[in-house]
């Protein structure tokens, strides 16, 4: 979108591949600039590639899914325009899918570049090899796999799966495959992802807040998870929901106690919609919204059977290392103490 010369560098990355049989296509979300030219003059150029424009935007998650629901070969990827491939991504990729066909995917290390400078290489902690069913879920929990690393089995596309989470489409998306499908991780660097740390100011955070609650929930009221796997899918999700929430800002006028309620009664909205959402684990999101705003004791009107869980307040609101989260401070842990006398 509105980037056509990273556009032409990006496509130029994989028509470099030393895999030569695959298509490029190209889903322009409406630019309204010379996004077109420069795409016309890549077709001309290779008849791998192709190019498709919307008359509107559809957003991120909407452009990539409306291009997954155009994949008619045995393999597919994602990457955004200013994404680069490295040489021997498909090559390698596709080897190991071939090696391994109940894997839904393989994936790889990334190389991150920030400012024009390559400062490291993301999952490089991920454990290699084959990972059945719910070791990959455990290890995206860990780290996520920048998607521009992951090579896809279109058969994946069958299976009813979830795009529609903004900023966290790519973790959601490995979440839903990793619970039930084997995946490959190969240890060596497949891809090149660009950050721009100016993008988070920019960010809807409330939206972004929103999305994360949404995928969590749903995660959370799917169940089938080992105990083990459980607990730390938990502890994952409600460390980051209260990072996600610190980042929200307060509408115009609202206190701190009316700011919390909004979110609360949020959060109550998107649980009432799964029936599968225990009460433990619905006290447990509420009282994580409340101590990460430092407002504890507000969160016990909203659910009568939170007192007995307000005792699980440290084990709960743990980081996925084992420290305890920072964004609780003494006048939170005091409030919550006072509850429980």
């Amino acid at each position: 979108y509105r980037r056509p010369e990273l556009l032409r560098r990006a496509v130029k990355s994989v028509l470099g591949q030393t895999y030569r049989s695959l298509q490029v296509c190209i889903y322009d979300n409406a630019s309204g600039d010379h996004t077109g030219e420069v795409a016309r003059e890549l077709m001309a150029g290779d008849s791998r590639v192709s190019y498709w424009c919307h008359d509107r935007n559809l957003g991120s998650s909407g452009n990539y899914r409306w291009g997954m629901k155009q994949v008619r070969t045995e393999y597919f990827s994602l990457m955004a325009d200013d994404d680069v491939l490295l040489p021997n991504f498909y090559e390698h990729a596709i080897a190991a899918a071939e090696r391994y066909p109940s894997a839904m995917f393989v994936g790889g290390e990334t190389v991150v570049v920030e400012e024009g400078r390559i400062t490291h290489k993301h999952a490089v902690e991920f454990q290699p090899g084959f990972l059945c069913p719910p070791d990959g879920f455990e290890q995206i929990l860990k780290t996520h796999i920048v998607w521009t690393s992951i090579l896809f089995r279109s058969a994946i596309l069958q299976e009813g799966l979830v795009l529609d989470l903004g900023i966290f489409a790519e973790i959601d998306l490995q979440l839903q495959i990793t619970r039930r499908f084997p995946i490959v991780f190969l240890p060596e660097p497949l891809a090149v992802w660009v950050n721009h740390p100016e993008y988070a100011h920019r960010t809807a955070f409330l939206q972004n807040w929103f999305d994360f609650l949404s995928m969590g929930i749903r995660h959370l009221s799917t169940g089938g998870l080992p105990d083990r796997l459980d607990a730390a899918y938990k502890k994952w999700f409600l460390w980051n929901l209260g990072k996600c929430t610190v980042a929200v800002p307060r509408a115009a006028g609202d206190s701190p106690i009316q700011h919390l309620k909004r979110l609360l009664d949020q959060a109550c909205e998107e649980m009432d919609h799964q029936d599968r959402i225990s009460v433990r684990d619905r006290s447990r999101v509420l009282l994580c919204l409340a101590a990460s705003l430092g407002l504890a004791p507000v969160a016990a009107s909203y659910n009568k059977r939170l007192r007995p869980f307000l005792r699980r307040l440290k084990r709960t609101l743990t980081c996925p290392d084992g420290s305890q989260q920072q964004l609780i401070d003494q006048e939170t842990r005091a409030a919550v103490e006072g509850l429980l006398r």
